[in-house]
């Protein structure tokens, strides 16, 4: 069984799907479902509802050896994607595990992205 189960629901990222999504530059995460086995910098959104009282965007290892821990940034914003200089929150701790939360968001499209230096990861964004 993939180290990944525990998040429940994944989905696999597809590209060309006609219809699926308009904007194939940040195709949309469903809520609480995890992009897993990612080896490359991303870009994704997440449509956040009104009423919505907090946002959590998650990455977590496969990766974990000694020789390799791993590394991703991981950047939020709202309306439009973030870069490392344009960001509502960052995470950019040592390592493949990063959080951040927004409480109370605006509701809308959220941009994610993340930069990978080494490692493989999988990305889960959630509202409640």
């Amino acid at each position: 069984m993939p180290s990944s189960a525990s998040w429940g629901n994944t989905v696999t990222l597809v590209t060309g799907v006609d219809g699926w999504d308009d904007d194939v530059t940040h195709p949309f995460l469903l809520n609480g479902a995890a992009l897993v086995d990612l080896s490359e910098n991303v870009g994704l959104k997440i449509a956040v509802p009104e009423g919505a009282t907090k946002l959590t965007v998650t990455t977590q290892g496969p990766t974990g050896t000694s020789r390799d821990p791993g590394d991703v940034d991981l950047y939020i914003l709202n309306l439009k994607p973030p870069s490392t200089t344009k960001y509502t929150c960052k995470s950019e701790y040592v390592g493949i595990k990063q959080v951040c939360t927004i409480t109370n968001p605006p509701p809308g499209s959220w941009y994610l992205q993340t930069y990978l230096t080494s490692g493989t990861y999988d990305v889960k964004a959630a509202y409640e």
